[in-house]
């Protein structure tokens, strides 16, 4: 009942912020043209470009509004979604360590870990950038523990 359309109405509002961000960019683009792009049979249901978004290679042999829909713009969609989907599951997790419906990762140090961890690396390691989300994770974790 009440859960099925809240649900429902959760995967409306993704979809509809999910293309509205596909218009969005340097190359301008109408809703209707992102949506005609997203939904061409075409490229939708063929396995090579499916393949091509799923392991990360870029897509060729599309329009230029198509080429920067699905070798940029939808990737950065899709990566946002499972963030979220990330970030709500740690979330649920410290809630359900601290027994505390108003957790954050404050509370257990999680934060300050990887905060002082980051300083480290900034200031001891400058040419390790690339590695600083692992650092900074590596960071909350031992502050957690």
């Amino acid at each position: 009942g009440q859960l099925a359309t809240v649900c429902l109405g959760s995967v409306l509002i993704i979809l509809a912020c999910g293309l509205a961000q596909v218009t969005f960019g340097a190359y301008k683009m109408t809703v209707s043209q992102a949506w005609q792009t997203v939904l061409d049979p075409d490229i939708l249901f063929n396995f090579e470009v499916m393949k091509s978004l799923f392991f990360g290679e870029p897509v060729h042999g599309l329009s230029s509004s198509g080429s920067i829909i699905w070798n940029g713009r939808l990737p950065r969609v899709f990566v946002a979604i499972l963030v979220g989907m990330n970030l709500s599951v740690s979330g649920a997790i410290f809630q359900a360590i601290t027994r505390n419906e108003l957790a954050s990762p404050f509370i257990l140090g999680v934060s300050s870990g990887a905060g002082l961890m980051i300083l480290v690396v900034l200031v001891v390691f400058p040419g390790m950038l690339m590695w600083l989300p692992i650092f900074a994770a590596v960071g909350g974790a031992g502050a957690f523990l």
